[in-house]
C-alpha cells in the first residue's frame, strides 16, 4: 500500500521525472494562458510573455510543491486551473 501512494508524492520521486513533470507544466500552463487569452481578449500579450507567464507558474510552482512532498496531480490540476483563472479574473476585475 505504502508503495502506491510513493506513486503518487513527489517527494519519491527521482529529480529526473520531477524535472520533466516539471517542463510538462510549463508546456501546460503555456496552452491554458493561450487558452484563457482567446476566450478572455485581455490586452493581447506577446508570446514570449506567455512564456515568461508560463514559467512563473509552472517551475516555481512545482518546486515549491516538490519541496513539500506535494501530490502530482495536483500539481497538473494547478498547471490547467491557476493561468486560465487568473487571465479570467483580471477580465472581469477590468469590467468588460
Amino acid at each position: 500500500m505504502t508503495e502506491i501512494i510513493k506513486l503518487f508524492h513527489l517527494g519519491f520521486w527521482r529529480f529526473e521525472l520531477v524535472f520533466l513533470l516539471i517542463v510538462l507544466g510549463i508546456f501546460l500552463n503555456y496552452f491554458s494562458i493561450r487558452r484563457a487569452y482567446q476566450k478572455y481578449p485581455l490586452n493581447q500579450m506577446g508570446n514570449k510573455v506567455i512564456w515568461v507567464f508560463a514559467f512563473l507558474f509552472g517551475g516555481l510552482m512545482g518546486l515549491f510543491l516538490y519541496e513539500v512532498n506535494s501530490n502530482f496531480v495536483s500539481y497538473i490540476s494547478l498547471c490547467l486551473w491557476a493561468p486560465y483563472m487568473s487571465v479570467r479574473k483580471g477580465f472581469y476585475s477590468i469590467g468588460r
